[in-house]
């Protein structure tokens, strides 16, 4: 019988002993990968499955404690026309950045997508003092929801209108899945509500705990 289990991957001494239990209990030893590895944006996960990740084609790993860290090369067949209408957004986004008079930086990973929290204010883990005045700005206007490094120019997009952070279809699609992915949420009576603070908050929610779809896929084909 195949099973996949996954986790997230904060880096805590408490979440290391629980890594541990895990391993025990399922008698398989955590694997970490990297979602970037397929695709622009970061999202480490352990996984625990006894389909016998190892040294496999496409992939290099390493032992690094109680875990083996997995890293992939190589787009899955299924997912590599999806990876050319990527890049074709991403030549078009640029040349939006032009014409909003925007110096194109190099492209970078995108940060993780996380689970947004309303806040008073903003962490107080040093990265406030470290961020530039406009995402502390922007961070301050959408009440701290992300920390102040996913306000950053580079983790947005750029468009005639100014910055803006990547809406909840561009997301899903980043991740592997279909437009429109989550709208069945919402009644066809509900379409203010989805696209409500309330809603797309909501959105964001599952987006964060969502599986990237290239992993999954290169997972399955295993």
């Amino acid at each position: 019988m195949k099973f996949v289990a996954e986790g997230a991957l904060p880096g805590t001494p408490r979440v290391s002993s629980l890594v541990r239990s895990v391993n025990g209990l399922l008698q398989q030893q955590a694997c970490i990968i990297e979602a970037a590895d397929l695709g622009e944006v970061e999202r480490a996960r352990y996984f625990w499955t006894d389909i016998g990740l190892g040294a496999e084609r496409g992939a290099s790993c390493c032992l690094s404690g109680d875990c083996l860290e997995i890293e992939l090369q190589g787009v899955p067949p299924a997912w590599a026309r999806q990876r050319e209408k990527g890049v074709a957004a991403r030549q078009e986004e640029e040349e939006e950045e032009k014409l909003a008079g925007v110096t194109c930086a190099p492209r970078r990973r995108l940060l993780h997508f996380l689970r947004p929290i309303p806040r008073a204010r903003p962490a107080a883990d040093g990265a406030w003092e470290r961020a530039s005045a406009r995402a502390r700005e922007r961070a301050e206007q959408h009440q701290y929801r992300w920390p102040v490094a996913h306000y950053e120019d580079k983790n947005g997009k750029w468009g005639k209108a100014g910055w803006r952070w990547l809406s909840v279809d561009e997301r899903k699609v980043m991740l592997g899945y279909e437009w429109g992915h989550l709208h069945a949420l919402f009644t066809k009576g509900e379409k203010s509500l989805r696209k409500s603070a309330e809603g797309v908050d909501l959105s964001m929610l599952l987006i964060s705990r969502a599986l990237s779809c290239p992993v999954g896929a290169w997972l399955a084909g295993r």
